[in-house]
């Protein structure tokens, strides 16, 4: 009888040293998962289309729907919640990208500045 128990023993701590370890995550803020239809706005106002894989209060990580080349910083227009951000993008593993947030504009009312171009761009995308 004992001979069985250690045997199980055995054979459940050989399993979990077998279980792959996943990475420890560095994040300060944890990510939710949302995929929301985003716009990338580059610095000429023209827009590609993107998901929203994922967020946190500090970023995104965006699924890229055309082959090109995401700058160094861009624009971002959470389609759904009319909310527009200045990013800065962190790493690249196309069609996946990472960004940090600098700047957060509320495109439901009017603001001065880089909010305005992003609250025209966001309208126009809801006609």
């Amino acid at each position: 009888m004992m001979m069985v128990g250690a045997a199980l023993d055995q054979d459940t701590h050989e399993r979990f040293i077998a279980e792959p370890q996943r990475p420890l995550d560095r994040r300060m803020h944890p990510r939710q998962e949302v995929f929301l239809n985003g716009l990338i706005v580059l610095t000429d106002g023209a827009t590609v289309g993107c998901i929203i894989v994922d967020r946190s209060q500090t970023g995104f990580r965006l699924k890229v729907l055309a082959e090109f080349s995401l700058p160094d910083q861009f624009g971002l227009i959470d389609l759904v919640a009319g909310v527009g951000h200045d990013n800065e993008t962190i790493w690249r593993e196309m069609p996946f990208a990472g960004s940090k947030t600098l700047a957060k504009y509320d495109l439901h009312q009017a603001a001065p500045g880089r909010a305005t171009t992003l609250r025209d761009i966001w309208t126009a995308a809801l006609d």
